[in-house]
């Protein structure tokens, strides 16, 4: 089994990050496997978008604009107190 994450470079962006979402994920596909599979079979493959690799609605990001939308969009949501 193979999952594989595509996101910009600002996630996940510490080797211990990446670990840990490793590790998250290999627990949860293991647990969502039929029995008789090894979780050794578990493949992980992190894929980050370099600076400005990272696109919506035909706008080019860099991890600093993308931050900035980000936190644009959960101030106009609420989300923040």
């Amino acid at each position: 089994m193979l999952i594989e994450l595509k996101l910009p470079d600002i996630g996940l962006a510490s080797v211990e990050t990446r670990a840990a979402f490793i590790e998250r994920a290999t627990d949860i596909a293991y647990g969502l496997m039929t029995p008789g599979h090894d979780r050794d079979d578990i493949r992980i493959n992190i894929v980050n978008a370099p600076d400005g690799g990272w696109g919506m609605g035909g706008q080019a990001y860099t991890g600093e604009r993308l931050g900035e939308a980000i936190t644009r969009a959960a101030d106009a949501a609420g989300a923040h107190p």
